[in-house]
C-alpha cells in the first residue's frame, strides 16, 4: 500500500502517510480505512502527510473525491492538517483538495512541515 494508517499515541490525531501514486479507486480504499479508523478510536483530527506523494488524480478525480468525502456517512473529521508533498508540480493539485474541500465546509490547512501541521491541529 502506498500510505500508513497510525493513531497518533500522544494526541487525539489520526495520520496518514501517503507515498508514490494513489489513483482514484485506492484513493477510495484509502477514505474508507481512515473512516474506520478514526470512528473506531473517536479521532477527529487528520494530518495528511503528502510529502511523499507522486500524484495519481487529476483535478475532476479530486473534486470528486471531495465531494464523496463530504457525502460519506462516516466522515468525521472537524479539520486536516496537509504536509504539502516535495514536488513543487503538485501543490497545485493540494491547494485545489484546500479549496473543494472547503466549499464542502471541511476545514484543510496546509503546511511544510509535521510539526506546525500537529501544531495547527492541537491548537497550540
Amino acid at each position: 500500500m502506498p500510505w500508513t494508517i497510525e493513531a497518533n499515541a500522544q494526541h487525539p490525531v489520526v495520520e496518514v502517510t501517503m507515498s508514490g501514486l494513489i489513483p482514484p479507486p485506492d484513493l477510495a480504499r484509502l477514505r474508507s480505512e481512515l473512516f474506520t479508523v478514526a470512528n473506531r478510536l473517536q479521532r477527529t483530527c487528520l494530518l495528511s502527510d503528502c510529502s511523499d506523494l507522486e500524484g495519481g488524480c487529476t483535478e475532476l478525480e479530486l473534486l470528486e473525491h471531495a465531494q464523496d468525502v463530504a457525502a460519506d456517512p462516516q466522515f468525521c473529521f472537524h479539520k486536516e492538517a496537509v504536509v504539502v508533498p516535495v514536488d513543487p508540480a503538485l501543490l497545485r493539485e493540494v491547494i485545489l483538495w484546500r479549496e473543494a474541500a472547503a466549499r464542502r465546509g471541511i476545514r484543510v490547512e496546509l503546511f511544510q512541515d509535521r510539526r506546525s501541521a500537529l501544531a495547527w491541529l492541537l491548537g497550540t
